[in-house]
């Protein structure tokens, strides 16, 4: 894999080789009338080998008007990162269509970095190394099916996220942070989904809370005298606490053997009340003398819209011809941690026509135009988080159109 990124920040080139293996083994037991006991069992390895270049974006001299450039080479790191995890599931099936599924993984994963600018008169090291072992998750969920229709679930899972191999050491002194621990999740999940009023209407509605805790942080060192480089390093202080619910409705409402063969709407919402715990992070001062701490606590996660709202239809015809219209809404989102930021909400109308049909026994055609942004609605392409001043560029206002011809041969 090879990618050039660039943002406000710079621009980044990383080529890296990937290669993993993974096994499975699918068990069954008949323990007898309406009971059984299925289960799958395996190990998964993965290994990524990288080199990463990072240059910082400078004027062009050529053009001082125009965009950036990557200047001279700041960084060059080479990078192997290694994963391992081992897994069971198993599932006890029981009279009256109701199951129990249990299951744990293990996992460690180890971090190697070396850095290829080294330099001869600083006493920091060339490579770094760390290993994060034992991350045991497990997973218990119980689901009860009414009539071959209706199912309830319930369930617990536990998860982790171990640190990136930018956060397990200090660039300045070489010093790998022994007390970094990886970031864990528990999840409390319950829900239902099934098929109502003779099939024609389906849903799923899921409501979860998750708590993250050991979130990572920033602890700044900052030197009054200036007599030595100041710096920030990665920890663990902080919580997140996530509370969600989904809800997804997909149904028939017109059905025929005439000109229109059907109509199918659909709506899904989710909403979201994610906030931070208690979660503080230090920065330097703008003339790095001193600390400034960061208090995020109760606040509302970045990058989350409380309301994301979908609805729509897709209309077919015994022709050929198709039409689906879908409008979507985004509440307004925060992109600082502070909530002193935050995008605006948008609504997007968007329409497709087309026209699909096999023309021979081995040959389809499907030709369609659409339209998204119908109404001219200004939204957002993305959001960067802690990159001013680009952390919010919105989308142009103009609706944008569009077309496709379509000839597939089918062996």
């Amino acid at each position: 894999m090879i990618s050039d990124v660039s943002s406000a920040g710079g621009w980044t080139d990383k080529s890296a080789v990937n290669y993993g293996l993974r096994s499975t083994l699918d068990t069954r037991f008949e323990l007898g009338t309406g009971i059984s006991l299925s289960g799958i069992t395996g190990l998964e390895l993965q290994q990524q080998q990288a080199q990463i270049l990072g240059y910082p974006m400078v004027a062009d001299s050529s053009n001082l008007a125009g965009y950036r450039i990557p200047g001279v080479l700041r960084s060059n790191q080479v990078t192997t990162t290694g994963s391992l995890l081992l897994f069971t599931e198993w599932t006890l099936a029981l009279p009256a269509s109701f199951s129990i599924t249990a299951g744990i993984g293990h996992s460690r994963m180890d971090i190697a970095l070396k850095n290829r600018l080294y330099a001869p008169a600083t006493a920091i090291p060339t490579r770094y190394s760390a290993g994060y072992h034992n991350m045991y998750a497990p997973h218990l969920a119980v689901n009860k099916v009414f009539s071959e229709k209706v199912s309830l679930y319930a369930s617990f899972s536990q998860g982790y996220k171990a640190p990136v191999s930018s956060y397990f050491f200090i660039p300045v002194t070489g010093e790998v942070i022994s007390g970094l621990k990886p970031k864990k999740a528990n999840q409390l999940e319950i829900g239902s989904k099934g098929s109502l009023l003779k099939k024609r209407l389906q849903y799923e509605v899921a409501a979860f809370y998750t708590v993250y805790q050991d979130k990572m942080t920033t602890i700044a060192v900052p030197n009054s005298a200036n007599t030595a480089t100041s710096y920030v390093y990665v920890a663990n202080a902080g919580e997140q606490k996530n509370l969600g619910l989904e809800i997804s409705l997909k149904g028939t409402a017109y059905e025929s053997a005439g000109f229109i063969r059907a109509i199918h709407p659909f709506t899904n919402l989710t909403l979201s009340h994610f906030r931070y715990g208690k979660f503080q992070y230090e920065q330097l001062s703008s003339d790095k003398t001193s600390t400034v701490v960061m208090d995020f606590t109760d606040k509302t996660v970045v990058g989350v819209p409380p309301v994301v709202f979908n609805t729509g239809f897709d209309l077919t015809t015994q022709s050929g011809f198709y039409w689906n219209l879908t409008y979507n809404y985004r509440d307004p989102m925060y992109f600082t941690s502070d909530n002193k930021k935050q995008t605006a909400s948008y609504q997007l109308l968007n329409t497709k026509i087309g026209y699909s049909r096999h023309l021979l026994k081995h040959l389809a055609l499907d030709a369609y135009l659409g339209c998204n942004n119908l109404t001219g609605q200004q939204n957002y392409v993305m959001v960067f988080l802690n990159q001013l001043p680009d952390a919010y560029l919105p989308a142009p206002r103009e609706a944008n159109f569009f077309g496709g011809l379509n000839l597939k041969y089918i062996f």
